[in-house]
C-alpha cells in the first residue's frame, strides 16, 4: 500500500510540473493578454498577472524565417512582452509605440531562454507562412491572438537528413478560427517546423507566437 500510494504521489508530482512547465506558463499569460483587453480597456488586475508571469521567466526571441507575406508594423497592435503589457496599464489604452519594444526585444539572444517568443502581424484574410529552423526532440508551439483575432493553422515538420515530412492537422473551427491554438511536434532527426496562419478575422492583428 504504501509504496502505491508513493506511486500516486510521484504521478501527481508530474501532472503539476507538466501542468506548470515555462511553456505552459508563458502560453496562459499570453491569453491573459488577449482576453485583458477584451472590455476595449485594460483589465489592470488580469494582465498584472500576466506581466509578472511573463517577467518572471527567461524569454528570448523566437528566431522566425518568412516564407509568405510582407512584414507589418506592430504600431496599434498588441505586442506580446511584460514591458509592453506594463505600459499598457499605465497609460490605460494601447500603447501605440509596440514597435519600439519590438527593436528591444529583438536585441535578446537565446542564451539560457526558457522559452522563446516573437509577436508578428498578419493582415485580415491573409495566409502568412514561417519557418523554424534548428529544432530537435520534442517542441511545444502555441499561437495566440490579440483581442479581435482569429486564426486557423498548419503545422508541418521537414528532417534535414532524410527530408521526412509530417503534418499535424488542427482541425477545429478551419473557416471561423480560434484565439488560440498549441501543438507538440517531435522527431528522432533534426528538423524544421513550418508553420502557416490564416487571418480568418475581418480586422489586421498582431499574433504571440511561443516555442519551448
Amino acid at each position: 500500500m504504501k509504496k502505491y500510494i508513493t506511486f500516486l504521489l510521484l504521478l501527481c508530482a508530474l501532472s503539476i510540473s507538466a501542468q506548470n512547465s515555462d511553456f505552459d506558463k508563458a502560453y496562459d499569460a499570453c491569453i491573459k493578454i488577449n482576453t485583458g483587453f477584451a472590455g476595449g480597456i485594460p483589465d489592470g488586475g488580469q494582465l498584472s498577472i500576466a506581466a509578472e508571469t511573463l517577467n518572471s521567466l527567461k524569454i528570448g526571441r523566437l528566431p522566425l524565417k518568412q516564407i509568405k507575406g510582407e512584414q507589418k508594423s506592430l504600431d496599434g497592435h498588441i505586442y506580446f512582452s511584460a514591458e509592453f503589457i506594463k505600459k499598457c496599464i499605465q497609460e490605460k489604452k494601447i500603447f501605440p509605440m509596440a514597435k519600439e519594444y519590438a527593436k528591444r526585444d529583438s536585441k535578446r539572444g537565446l542564451g539560457s531562454s526558457q522559452v522563446l517568443m516573437t509577436t508578428i502581424v498578419i493582415p485580415a484574410g491573409k495566409t502568412y507562412i514561417f519557418e523554424i529552423a534548428g529544432c530537435s526532440d520534442e517542441v511545444n508551439i502555441g499561437c495566440i491572438a490579440e483581442t479581435t483575432g482569429l486564426f486557423s493553422w498548419n503545422i508541418k515538420t521537414t528532417t534535414y537528413r532524410t527530408e521526412s515530412e509530417k503534418s499535424y492537422p488542427d482541425n477545429i473551427d478551419p473557416k471561423k478560427g480560434r484565439p488560440s491554438r498549441r501543438m507538440t511536434v517531435k522527431s528522432v532527426e533534426r528538423y524544421k517546423i513550418t508553420v502557416e496562419i490564416t487571418n480568418t478575422s475581418k480586422f489586421d492583428n498582431s499574433f504571440a507566437l511561443v516555442a519551448k
